[in-house]
């Protein structure tokens, strides 16, 4: 076991819970952007794994969780070392935002971002940003958990989804470390899917790097309290499979859903959005899903299901514009 780990000007040693700034980029008048990070190290050898969350600035539920984590994980129980992320997006969460307004990306649509001479966007901060938080998971990481949410417009159910890996050997090893989880919903994602609906997500870049990874989502608007405890007990099951810390309880789902195709369903008027039913919702083909209606309560359009499903992710109720989500289904 390495006697030393640094991370930015962070230096971690065996046997110690180390917290720190990890400076990252500068704003326009010097102040330099400063991604917190904790580094949890036991005192016997074992795997590395990254945790981070707030990939986008206004998700929650996994900070939360990893509030938990932290009071709840000592190096004299740990095996290895974990490394966590608590905010990634730090900018766009001092906006109570999704994305940095310097430059509006999605974090989580750009990785593994761009170094400074490499990057391509006019106003390159969520590019520089993630090449630089990349660079030390890629070093050293033998597995990541990327921790979503439906933030202040959606909840979603638990669910864990992954792509399929470079071989069968680490395709299973995915598919295993999701069955900790304990979440309802697994979704084994093609490479064409993720590379049509989601590119260069955080975990499709990793494991396609070497780096196997999963994205986990739970929760959302009014299910903060139960979303960080399914996020939270999700990642102390992923620790338990890999060997770094016993589970507290045995990672169970009442039923599992294994899925391979999803579909992001969105709105073709704008108006006021009303659900009809709700996460982890089984649904038929042609069944009602939700509304969208003026401000008189006049039905502008009826969203049904297009194939038999379950609900994964559902807006929550209230306005909604043309061409925003509204909705995503696991296929059955």
């Amino acid at each position: 076991m390495d006697e030393l780990i640094e991370i930015g000007p962070i230096q971690a040693y065996p046997n110690a819970i180390t917290t720190g700034a990890w400076p990252l980029i500068e704003l326009n008048d010097g102040a330099k952007v400063e991604v917190p990070l904790a580094v949890v190290r036991g005192a016997e050898p074992g795997s590395t794994l990254w945790v981070i969350t707030g990939v986008h600035g206004n998700e929650y539920v996994g900070l939360g969780a990893l509030h938990r984590l932290l009071k709840s994980v000592t190096p004299t129980d740990l095996r290895g070392t974990l490394v966590i992320i608590p905010m990634v997006n730090v900018v766009a969460y001092r906006l109570r935002a999704r994305s940095a307004s310097i430059d509006g990306m999605d974090m989580n649509r750009i990785w593994p971002g761009a170094p400074l001479p490499q990057a391509v966007h006019l106003f390159a901060h969520s590019e520089i940003v993630v090449s630089r938080v990349i660079k030390p998971i890629l070093e050293t990481a033998d597995f990541m958990i990327d921790c979503h949410d439906g933030s202040d417009i959606a909840i979603c159910a638990p669910y864990v989804a992954f792509s399929t890996g470079k071989n069968e050997e680490e395709t299973q090893l995915l598919r295993d470390a999701a069955v900790a989880t304990g979440f309802p919903i697994i979704w084994e994602q093609s490479a064409d899917f993720v590379a049509q609906q989601q590119p260069q997500t955080s975990h499709l870049t990793l494991t396609r790097n070497g780096v196997p990874a999963v994205l986990l989502e739970a929760g959302g608007k009014g299910e903060h309290e139960s979303g960080v405890q399914r996020m939270y007990s999700a990642i102390r099951g992923i620790m338990d499979f890999l060997g770094m810390m016993p589970a507290e309880h045995e990672a169970r789902s009442e039923e599992r859903f294994w899925v391979k195709e999803a579909l992001w369903l969105r709105a073709e008027c704008g108006g006021f959005f009303s659900p009809a039913v709700p996460v982890l919702s089984r649904v038929e083909a042609g069944q009602h899903l939700s509304s969208i209606t003026d401000f008189f309560g006049t039905t502008r359009d009826e969203i049904t299901s297009p194939y038999n499903a379950i609900v994964m992710t559902q807006r929550a109720y209230g306005p909604v514009n043309e061409g925003e989500f509204i909705c995503e289904l696991a296929r059955l």
